[in-house]
């Protein structure tokens, strides 16, 4: 956070989140904020159903994958070790769902 991350619109203060600008995937805020909360289970599920619809697209479950991969990095260099076990869990389940939905499109196709 820095100035450069506030401006002015009319009345309003406004706060630009400038990270991953234009190269990260469609929903990866929700997948951000749903990966990082993981272990805080209530917090979490209320990730989970606000996002719902975002998170279970086939672009919120890709936007999950690059976010865990991110993430991955920071657990190898001693980051937010204690994340580890519910983003592997969690991420397990993620696959699968990727599978299915590929599956599903190799079927309609």
């Amino acid at each position: 956070m820095c100035w450069a991350n506030l401006g002015v619109f009319g009345r309003e203060t406004v706060l630009f989140d400038w990270d991953d600008f234009g190269r990260a995937p469609r929903f990866a805020d929700a997948a951000s904020l749903l990966l990082s909360s993981l272990d805080t289970p209530d917090v979490a599920a209320r990730v989970t159903e606000y996002f719902s619809d975002q998170l279970s697209s086939p672009d919120g479950l890709y936007a999950q994958s690059v976010i865990a991969a991110h993430w991955h990095t920071r657990f190898q260099v001693g980051e937010h070790i204690d994340l580890e076990p519910a983003l592997r869990a969690h991420m397990r389940t993620v696959e699968e769902r990727l599978s299915l939905t590929r599956h599903q499109r190799g079927a309609t196709a």
